[in-house]
């Protein structure tokens, strides 16, 4: 017992000892910029939307820090409560600490008190890897201007895009960007209408000061850390522990965009449960979720010797982690949407969330499951199509052919949002 006691101690002194005032500071620039000399750059401004650089043009200079009054008119991240601390102390491998088993042991915390602990989670961690820790192993640094990206070195596609070409899925990113942006009705307007009529009139809707995104599937962090240099405020979910270790240290790199985003690791599903995950040895960060009886078994046999199992990760349901109103999710777990999904029942009932970018894998769900996930989408109140968002030539409630491809984008709008632009 007092061996316990002096480690709980001891915990409580070093997590005071990493605390400090320039924790979660930001930096003053707010914008991601692209590959040498501007080839292909991707710039981002928290005010304007997402441009491609043209070919040969000079990447421009960041701008200058906006003063503080109007840092906070734009919606600036509210501070990590420290008071908090105490629930993340006495659990000192700040590493491999999970954000389930960090929650479990603290069950009566509410989703935004568990958003300030798994900030407080990353403030700690970066500053103890300040006082001598290094990037992840096989980690390469790419480097945007004012910010830091860390990917995979070898055998992964995000990482080899982003690396060689200093983007990846530009078109997600731009209708992510815009939806961002996009007016909506005011919170006080009494939720979604029963059955997803439209809303009177626009003159009230405004775009939100800081937009609140949900990126599922959060891989290596590119939307997430593009959503944030746009001056989102982002809750990032990701499984694969070496994706989370990467993002963590891409965070770290940028404290101006770690203010901004609570990294939860996890994965999320219909229910509290441990799963495994694994990936392709060509493409390491894609992860797919296998639960069930001998999940870990069945996972590494699958995909013909192809996967390999990258570990055992826990399964939370989104809505007991996110009650409030959403701007945008992104949403990209290789065949689980639907069940992510399904998992924020509350949410998407209770609450409103305006817009879905989501992919859905034919190849991996087969035909049948995916018109499944259509009519899912479109019952849950969305209107969908291949993009952009709001187009006028939807596709109809999962009667209509699937989009071409192995794995197409859906842009999903809320249908109020798309009667009331009608």
């Amino acid at each position: 017992a007092l061996f316990a006691v002096a480690l709980s101690l001891c915990a409580v002194l070093l997590g005071l000892a990493l605390l400090c005032p320039s924790c979660g500071r930001r930096a003053g620039a707010h914008d991601v910029s692209g590959s040498p000399g501007g080839s292909r750059a991707l710039r981002l401004e928290t005010a304007g939307g997402a441009t491609a650089a043209p070919p040969g043009a000079a990447a421009p200079p960041p701008p200058a820090p906006p003063p503080p009054e109007e840092a906070g008119a734009r919606g600036a991240a509210d501070p990590v409560d420290l008071r908090l601390a105490h629930l993340l102390l006495p659990l000192t491998n700040l590493s491999s600490l999970s954000t389930a088993a960090l929650l479990d042991s603290h069950p009566g915390i509410t989703p935004a008190e568990a958003r300030q602990v798994v900030r407080l989670h990353q403030e700690l961690y970066c500053r103890s890897q300040a006082r001598g820790g290094a990037p992840p192993k096989g980690a390469r640094p790419v480097p945007f201007g004012n910010v830091t990206l860390y990917t995979y070195a070898r055998d992964d596609i995000v990482s080899a895009s982003i690396g060689q070409q200093h983007t990846w899925e530009l078109p997600e990113i731009r209708e992510m960007l815009w939806a961002m942006r996009a007016p909506v009705p005011p919170p006080d307007d009494g939720g979604p209408p029963a059955g997803g009529g439209p809303l009177a009139g626009r003159a009230g809707w405004r775009a939100p000061a800081s937009a609140f995104v949900v990126d599922v599937g959060a891989n290596i962090g590119w939307f997430t850390l593009n959503a944030a240099a746009a001056g989102g405020t982002v809750a990032a979910f990701e499984a694969m522990p070496s994706n989370i270790a990467l993002l963590r240290a891409s965070l770290c790199a940028n404290p101006w965009l770690m203010a901004r985003v609570a990294l939860y690791g996890t994965g999320l599903g219909t229910r509290r449960e441990a799963c495994a995950i694994i990936s392709s040895r060509a493409n390491t960060g894609d992860g797919h979720t296998v639960c069930g009886d001998a999940a870990g078994e069945r996972a590494a046999q699958s995909g013909g010797g192809e996967y390999e199992l990258r570990g055992s990760i826990s399964v939370m349901r989104l809505d007991s982690l996110v009650d409030r109103d959403v701007q945008v999710v992104k949403l990209d777990v290789e065949g689980y949407e639907m069940e992510v999904l399904s998992g924020a029942a509350a949410l998407l009932r209770q609450r409103r969330v305006w817009y879905l970018l989501t992919e859905c894998n034919v190849g991996i769900l087969g035909e049948g499951r995916a018109r499944a996930y259509l009519r899912f989408l479109a019952g849950s109140g969305y209107a969908i199509s291949t993009g952009p968002f709001l187009d006028a030539a939807l596709l109809e409630s999962g009667a209509a052919a699937l989009p071409p491809g192995d794995a197409p984008t859906l842009y999903c709008a809320r249908r109020e949002l798309v009667g009331a632009a009608d």
